[in-house]
């Protein structure tokens, strides 16, 4: 554990559940290959709909039409640098033609739409590992 962190400490991000009319839910492929929910670190003083809003437009230039005010999931998980980290995962909604106009950057270089199986065959984060434990599309 970093020197700087307590033990006692979380990371923590909020992250977007953005479900399509087939229950499949939206990842981003990252720079490094990865998959997993849209979303980013909380800042300081942010809400996790208010932190969620501010990551989709920076990173995929895109507008929310909702963010649900209470989490749907919540999880804790070590990072790939062993460090533990805290998503809070909202419901979202979006406008899906947003989709077609997302710029390539470091931290969305591809979206799409998966199911949980097509999403296990992937190259996940942690926490997509475990989101994808506790997601059920029934629930929606």
């Amino acid at each position: 554990m970093s020197e700087s962190i307590p033990e006692f400490f979380y990371r923590i991000s909020a992250k977007a559940l953005i479900l399509n009319e087939e229950k499949k839910f939206l990842l981003t492929r990252k720079d490094t290959d990865l998959w997993e929910l849209p979303g980013a670190k909380l800042w300081f003083g942010d809400s996790g709909p208010e932190g969620i809003r501010k990551a989709l437009k920076a990173e995929m230039w895109i507008d929310i039409i909702s963010v649900n005010p209470h989490p749907s999931y919540f999880l804790t998980v070590k990072n790939m640098n062993g460090i533990w980290i805290a998503n809070i995962i909202y419901k979202t909604e979006i406008d899906p033609k947003q989709l077609n106009h997302i710029p390539t950057n470091k931290e969305c270089k591809e979206v799409q739409f998966f199911n949980k199986i097509g999403a296990g065959a992937l190259y996940l984060y942690p926490n997509g590992k475990e989101f994808l434990r506790l997601f059920d599309p029934e629930d929606w």
